[in-house]
């Protein structure tokens, strides 16, 4: 399982929550930007991306600070 942020090209709604519970589960949701974060297979992350209310969807990156 891995961590993936998606941006909607809509609102967030029941239908999209739904339609993204499929493939894993919804951990954070920011409505003011239309966007998520999941925990799903690897393996489902082209399949979401594909869905026709996703913006982008991308595996979650380990913040690293620059000192």
């Amino acid at each position: 399982m891995v961590g993936i942020n998606v941006v909607l090209k809509q609102d967030i709604t029941s239908d999209a929550l739904s339609g993204l519970g499929k493939f894993g589960k919804v951990l954070n949701t920011y409505p003011e930007i239309n966007a998520l974060t999941m925990r799903v297979r690897q393996s489902d992350l082209l399949a979401i991306q594909r869905l026709p209310f996703v913006a982008a969807a991308n595996e979650d990156a380990e913040a690293v600070a620059a000192y």
